[in-house]
């Protein structure tokens, strides 16, 4: 292609270690094109292709973020992105154009439009119905490598080469055509019931336990009861129910009575043999720590004047 297009002989190409260019090298080799490979993990030795590389790829993704378009479109940005490039003055050729160097002529700077804005190309000859519309909104996803024309992002997901193209440069209008709604999952309830083997016998209602607590808890509760009506309980049945057993009331006139109710010791079960399992019982003497066998070591302090009158050690 470059001996075509440019009347030029390819004489030496340099390149990294990369695995693409492997079947690439016999065909050079036939055709006595010298290859020069960088060292290994020694990029720097290929520098001006990497920082090339780094210019397409930030281009490429400042234009996407731009339009707000997702990653998979990164060969339209990138291609674009190469086009603007070769279409921008360098430092590099003392402020030339890439592309006027190359193919002597100047850049026709109409015909970029930027990347992912709206258009509405001329769809009248693609639409099978005689009552189609003309145009329609679609995303402008860069130039056709195969045409002279503008490639354009229909909302259906179809791609138009067109020539006949009336760009909107100030609205990206992706996110509005290709949005996707995504609902939550919907989390459904299921009742829960319990056996009566979960519910233990001793269970009491609430009507009976409630004159054990204190006048406090009582106090408090009227304080709030003014702010009860913000918290009504609904009037449907809740999704969860517990199924008493038929040996305990309901009502708290059929609830027996607390102090009628016996209590038995608990046993332990324990293998281990203790005192108290064997009835001894042996009162600790805490007067033992206090006392000492030979008489008291601080001498006793006399509680009134009467007797400190008569103790000598204190005269």
């Amino acid at each position: 292609m470059v001996e075509l297009q440019f009347n030029r002989k390819i004489k030496t190409l340099q390149a990294d270690m990369g695995g693409e260019f492997k079947p690439f090298i016999p065909y050079l080799t036939d055709l006595g094109v010298q290859i020069r490979f960088s060292c290994p993990h020694s990029h720097q030795q290929n520098g001006i292709a990497e920082r090339k590389h780094r210019h397409l790829v930030e281009v490429g993704l400042t234009l996407l973020a731009h339009a707000h378009m997702p990653l998979k479109f990164w060969v339209e940005a990138f291609h674009t992105a190469a086009v603007l490039i070769n279409n921008l003055p360098t430092p590099v050729l003392n402020f030339q154009v890439p592309f006027q160097i190359l193919f002597q002529k100047r850049s026709n700077y109409h015909f970029f439009k930027s990347f992912g804005c709206a258009c509405y190309p001329y769809l009248r000859p693609f639409s099978k119905q005689k009552f189609g519309f003309h145009t329609s909104k679609c995303v402008f996803i860069g130039y056709s490598i195969h045409h002279k024309g503008y490639k354009c992002l229909h909302s259906t997901g179809r791609v138009y080469v067109s020539r006949n193209v009336i760009f909107n440069e100030l609205e990206f209008p992706f996110k509005s055509l290709f949005e996707v709604n995504i609902q939550p999952t919907a989390i459904t309830s299921m009742p829960i019931s319990m056996s009566q083997t979960d519910v233990p016998r001793s269970v009491l209602p609430h009507s009976n336990v409630s004159p054990l607590m204190s006048t406090d808890h009582h106090n408090s509760s009227n304080q709030h009861a003014s702010n009860s009506s913000q918290f009504r309980a609904p009037t449907t049945s809740p999704d969860w129910y517990i199924s008493l057993p038929t040996g305990v009331p309901t009502d708290a006139s059929q609830s027996p009575d607390i102090s009628k109710l016996s209590t038995q010791p608990i046993t332990s079960v324990h293998p281990m043999i203790t005192r108290s399992k064997a009835g001894i019982f042996k009162p600790k003497a805490y007067s033992a720590l206090c006392q000492s066998p030979f008489g008291p070591l601080v001498a006793a302090e006399p509680k009134n004047v009467k007797a400190a009158l008569t103790d000598a050690k204190c005269q």
